[in-house]
């Protein structure tokens, strides 16, 4: 399961999905960007900036949604743009990769050409984390609280409850308990994920699969790519929350 469709409509679209990617993991990022340089000004289609870093790493991007391969004197012209805007490193990113004389060229350069799904992989790792487990640990709060096995406010607030109600909501945590804990195992993974355990496209299918499993069938995700399957989870997080919150006639737990 990628992060988006790997074959965008055009170039634009193409350009808008790298600069999304990037800001998602923390990095500033445009598209078109102006930059002077001495030759005068020159518009770069993605430009992005890791501000983590000490030295702030500079990112020149160049789109090609070609249907053939690219050539080195695309490369050269890209390396000298590169340069010359001042920046760290260089992507090309084409729908069919390049010759083999610009993969020859670009070789002990700070240049590297990828296809937008390899560009996805490339960053899949600080996505996942990033984006989407920083998404799920900002929406589960309340959920992960109603059915973990001890929480002192939520057994205060029971007992205020009539003994129907009680019954409710023992019927909701059995019913929704092993969907928290996998939703809880994967906010806190995230902090501990090192180099030699990344994330992959196979661990959001199982995440994928192992959610429905938990739900009994009762519930299919609908979702082929990651953004839209966050989009989607996150939506029934919020709903399976409203169905506590409403047999207390309120979220029970403060918000963060």
């Amino acid at each position: 399961m990628l992060i988006e469709n790997p074959i965008p409509d055009d170039w634009k679209a193409l350009q808008e999905s790298i600069k999304n990617i990037f800001q998602e993991i923390g990095y500033s990022a445009e598209t078109e960007k102006n930059i002077l340089t001495p030759r005068g000004n020159v518009k770069v289609d993605v430009y992005a900036i890791d501000k983590s870093n000490v030295d702030e790493i500079k990112y020149v991007i160049e789109c090609k949604n070609w249907n053939s391969r690219i050539p080195q004197s695309i490369v050269h012209s890209f390396m000298t743009l590169m340069n010359e805007t001042g920046c760290n490193k260089g992507i090309i990113v084409s729908k069919k990769g390049l010759q083999k004389g610009a993969r020859e060229y670009i070789k002990n350069t700070n240049i590297i050409g990828l296809s937008f799904t390899e560009f996805q992989l490339h960053y899949y790792d600080m996505w996942y984390k990033m984006k989407f487990s920083s998404k799920l640990d900002e929406v589960s709060d309340s959920l992960i609280q109603y059915v973990e096995p001890f929480n002192s406010r939520r057994t205060k607030e029971t007992e205020k409850l009539s003994l129907k109600k009680q019954t409710s909501l023992i019927r909701q945590v059995n019913k929704y308990e092993l969907f928290g804990i996998i939703v809880n195992n994967l906010v806190v993974r995230r902090l501990y994920v090192t180099e030699k355990k990344r994330y992959s496209p196979d661990d959001a299918l199982s995440l994928k699969m192992n959610l429905e499993n938990s739900l009994q069938g009762s519930y299919r995700f609908k979702s082929e790519f990651l953004r839209d399957f966050l989009d989607e989870l996150t939506e029934l997080i919020y709903r399976i929350t409203t169905e506590f919150d409403s047999i207390f006639a309120r979220n029970i737990f403060p918000e963060k």
